[in-house]
């Protein structure tokens, strides 16, 4: 959406592979997301954040994540994870604690949870995702191989 929309490229895009992110180069560009964009971004002169180039270019959040069911889950279910949620939330400094302690640890993962991302669904996001689904149905998926 971006590259099309935005940016106003035509790049060819492929599914990834393990270490991918290696191929990185003058003429090559990848999209790294999560943790393993944390611990590698210094090593590259031009870093793109999708979230602020979405909101660049839509004046929406974008929302990356979204809980979801494939089934009626039911009011009480709703919520007790929506307590759950919350507490998490309060108690994000106890998340990030107990993340340190993990070996996969990303330095600046504190950083990051707690300074670029939202937790709340709010009616803007909800625009920023009805925007994005517009676009995305429009952007034929040719030429891109399914995962085997």
């Amino acid at each position: 959406i971006l590259a099309r929309y935005y940016w106003n490229i035509s790049p060819f895009f492929e599914i990834a592979r393990p270490g991918f992110e290696n191929d990185i180069s003058k003429q090559t560009a990848r999209i790294v997301i999560g943790d393993r964009s944390l611990s590698i971004q210094k090593n590259f002169k031009y870093i793109y954040d999708l979230a602020s180039e979405w909101k660049s270019f839509t004046g929406l959040p974008f929302v990356f994540a979204r809980w979801v069911s494939n089934r009626e889950t039911g009011s009480e279910f709703i919520k007790k994870f929506d307590a759950a949620l919350a507490y998490g939330i309060e108690h994000l400094d106890d998340v990030i604690l107990n993340l340190k302690e993990q070996h996969s640890y990303q330095s600046g993962t504190d950083k990051y949870l707690k300074n670029n991302l939202s937790y709340v669904l709010d009616d803007q996001k909800i625009k920023g995702m009805e925007l994005f689904f517009d676009y995305a149905s429009s952007i034929s998926l040719k030429g891109i191989t399914e995962l085997q």
